[in-house]
């Protein structure tokens, strides 16, 4: 699957100001970002006549999930990206990087959101996320859990304004039971 650079750099300076981050955008020879049927970047490139590109989504730019340490230094900040992708900055090996988010689902039916970073090589992979559902309380049940290639610690995502999902949102993205419980 292709996504469209020229849209993702558009959001990517949104994201950017958003944030007061000057993270500079990379640079890539393609007009598109390569990703594998599961979700994984792939630094080699495709026809982009044969490439399927995602739609357009209504709420592209929009934050979804944000995550900081315990300091209160920005971890994660992702928004609403091409068709059912996120994409943002992921603090990532002691620097800030660009991301790519690509919604998928395990054999079992599972949903998982693997994380891609995205430099001048295109995009490779970076990690992986799922939905957090702990039921005790509904702070937990709006929580996603990303695991980074090479960090030791997780990082806990909290959801952007959780009540306003639907219940087709929670099961696409594997919550099993609407906000709040």
């Amino acid at each position: 699957m292709a996504y469209d650079r020229a849209t993702f750099d558009k959001i990517q300076q949104a994201v950017l100001t958003k944030t007061g981050m000057t993270v500079p955008l990379p640079s890539h020879p393609s007009d598109g970002l390569w990703v594998q049927p599961d979700g994984k970047g792939t630094t080699k490139t495709g026809h982009p006549d044969r490439g399927v590109l995602p739609t357009t989504h209504p709420d592209s730019g929009k934050t979804v999930m944000t995550a900081h340490s315990p300091e209160g230094k920005m971890r994660l900040h992702l928004v609403q990206g091409q068709g059912d992708s996120v994409q943002g900055m992921v603090w990532h090996q002691g620097a800030y990087r660009h991301a790519l988010g690509v919604l998928c689902q395990k054999a079992s039916g599972a949903p998982y959101l693997r994380l891609n970073v995205v430099d001048e090589e295109g995009a490779r992979p970076m990690g992986y996320g799922h939905a957090l559902n702990e039921m005790e309380a509904p702070s937990r049940a709006n929580r996603f859990v990303f695991r980074l290639e090479g960090e030791k610690d997780p990082v806990i995502a909290q959801m952007e304004k959780p009540e306003n999902r639907v219940a087709e949102f929670d099961k696409k993205w594997g919550f099993k039971a609407p906000y709040p419980l």
